[in-house]
């Protein structure tokens, strides 16, 4: 049914009425091989064939950044187009917790490089 890399999936062909799945993210909450307009497959997961030019110039602001103050306003404002938008209709996201091996260390005063959940709080 997924065959996400092959042009031989249900949702890779597009042919289909109804997906009720769910994809995992990474630390970055950057969704581009889920909703980019490069990401239909078999380049990336876009099943729903959503595109939206403001959402790629956000998204790729972003990963061009690092600042979290840059970021974080991207990622509100990519927030706010998926929600207009709703190519998807999002059911429940998970708190993802990263491991990491013992000595490994981020800098991250504040806890929310590996959180980015928190990336959309208020000040």
């Amino acid at each position: 049914m997924f065959a996400p890399l092959s042009a031989h999936g249900t949702l890779a062909s597009g042919n289909f009425d109804l997906d009720l799945s769910g994809i995992g993210n990474g630390v970055d909450p950057n969704d581009r091989r889920v909703f980019g307009c490069t990401a239909f497959p078999p380049n990336g997961f876009n099943y729903t064939r959503w595109c939206n030019s403001a959402y790629e110039r956000v998204t790729k602001d972003a990963l061009t950044h690092l600042d979290r103050a840059t970021r974080k306003r991207d990622y509100k404002r990519a927030s706010e187009i998926l929600i207009d938008d709703v190519p998807e209709v999002f059911i429940y996201w998970y708190k993802d917790i990263e491991l990491l091996r013992p000595g490994v260390q981020i800098d991250d005063g504040a806890g929310r490089i590996a959180m980015p959940y928190l990336w959309h709080e208020g000040p």
